[in-house]
């Protein structure tokens, strides 16, 4: 165990590691705000008709984009 006690030391991939802002958690909101604008978004199902992925858990993958470039 090493002397570092800045949290649990997992890295979602959102921000500055340490960061103390809300940043991992405003940017899927964000993403998601964004695709329930768009016409491919079916929203009973919380799914993209493009990319056919379950945008609640998609948006949370920094690594993942928006199939027609909205993010």
């Amino acid at each position: 165990m090493d002397d570092d006690d800045s949290g649990s030391g997992l890295d979602l991939g959102w921000g500055d590691e340490g960061d103390e802002s809300a940043l991992w958690l405003l940017e899927p909101a964000t993403r998601l705000a964004i695709c329930m604008e768009c016409d491919y978004y079916r929203r009973w199902a919380k799914q993209c008709l493009k990319c056919k992925c379950f945008m609640p858990v998609k948006v949370r993958f920094p690594e993942k984009h928006c199939p027609i470039g909205k993010w």
